[in-house]
């Protein structure tokens, strides 16, 4: 009797879950705004005969760099070297890899938060052919608030889209059942010897920081 009893709870439970009515919507708020401030991914890269050589080489041409940034007038605390890398270089002939010395590199960032030198530092970096690859981003310093800023006004947009949504069937939004975020939109850069954007989403976004926040969210229907 117990058993019958049980199942009895859990098929009406069941059941009852599966009559739920509810309404599942997407919100997606983007914010373009302003960038204050531009930060510089750079790879120097030295190739030579021996290892030696190419690290007196190389770590020539990071001095060279830094004493350029800091005449420029970027802070010390704005520039982060990485340590070097050594390993030996391999080039293809007739499809068969051949190793033709060694080569030394080394990363830098270097973070711009003074946009006024922004000219004065990318004409810098064009000129200066020590330079391997170089990769540039746009940012802001109020990031966190404005990431933020965006989910909640994701959030909103769903429940305000849902809301009009069952009004037209004379219904009215029960509590949260479901919040997912959607993937976000991702940028791409492009390596070489050019200064380049990352987080643009378009090319005349010259200069703009896109945030972009997308939710899911499954309300009941009452």
């Amino acid at each position: 009797m117990k058993y019958l009893f049980l199942c009895f709870l859990l098929t009406f439970s069941v059941t009852t879950y599966s009559q739920v009515r509810y309404i599942e919507v997407n919100g997606t708020y983007e914010s373009v705004l302003p960038a204050d401030r531009v930060s510089f991914s750079i790879q120097l890269k030295t190739v030579l005969e021996t290892v030696e050589e190419a690290k007196n080489v190389n770590t020539q041409k990071l001095d060279n760099l830094l004493k350029q940034l800091t005449d420029i007038g970027i802070s010390q605390t704005d520039i982060n070297v990485s340590p070097i890398t050594i390993g030996k270089n391999y080039t293809y002939v007739n499809n068969q890899r051949q190793q033709e010395g060694f080569y030394v590199q080394v990363n830098l960032s270097v973070l711009l938060q003074d946009l006024n030198l922004y000219t004065e530092l990318t004409d810098a970096f064009v000129l200066n052919n020590s330079i391997e690859k170089i990769q540039s981003s746009y940012k802001i310093s109020d990031y966190e608030h404005q990431h933020q800023l965006a989910y909640e006004k994701a959030l909103q947009l769903a429940k305000t889209k849902a809301s009009y949504m069952a009004k037209v069937y004379e219904m009215s939004l029960g509590e949260v059942l479901e919040i997912e975020e959607n993937s976000s939109w991702s940028s791409y850069s492009i390596p070489f010897n050019s200064v380049t954007t990352e987080n643009s989403k378009e090319e005349n976004d010259f200069g703009k920081v896109t945030i972009r926040r997308s939710v899911r969210v499954k309300f009941i229907l009452n």
